[in-house]
């Protein structure tokens, strides 16, 4: 498999690395998941707190537009995101895609379903990424003992924290 700098694999590790130890230092319990909904929910969107948006490849975007547009007309969607209307129209065409300012913009405005799905995207796009990194570093015999423990260090602390630990999902 080719691996390069401008994967979503890639970047995810990157952004990954960035800003989860801003938010796991949150005194909160909290699991990676919840984590997330909770930027999106509440709308922490600081800069340390939005790399994950950087991280959302083209197909997310436009799903995360379309659903948006399922209750906006494209006049006002397009209003809310100060883009055009036909912007609008190309992002769900997979013509071009939405910048990150755009994306901010339109988790902001989302209201509370609306966001649900929404980190419902973002969580499978990040963990798709994650993925093609763990199989690209295997196949290159660089992923070691270190970083799978760091991954899994990450992912405990995230479950032993949740108070939703014993429930069914």
């Amino acid at each position: 498999m080719f691996f390069y700098s401008n994967s979503i694999a890639f970047k995810f590790m990157i952004g990954l690395t960035l800003c989860l130890p801003t938010l796991t230092s949150q005194k909160q319990p909290h699991t990676l998941d919840t984590l997330l909904t909770q930027i999106i929910l509440n709308q922490h969107f600081r800069e340390k707190e939005v790399k994950f948006v950087h991280l959302l490849g083209k197909d997310a975007r436009s799903k995360i537009i379309a659903v948006l547009a399922s209750t906006r007309s494209y006049n006002e969607l397009a209003d809310l995101l100060g883009v055009s209307t036909a912007a609008i129209s190309k992002y769900l065409k997979g013509r071009t895609h939405p910048s990150d300012t755009v994306m901010i913009r339109a988790i902001e405005l989302a209201d509370y379903d609306e966001k649900e799905m929404i980190a419902d995207i973002i969580i499978n796009e990040l963990g798709d990424g994650l993925r093609e990194f763990i199989s690209w570093a295997k196949e290159e015999s660089l992923l070691k003992k270190r970083h799978l423990r760091k991954l899994e260090e990450i992912l405990y602390e995230a479950y032993v924290s949740s108070p939703a630990k014993h429930s069914v999902p």
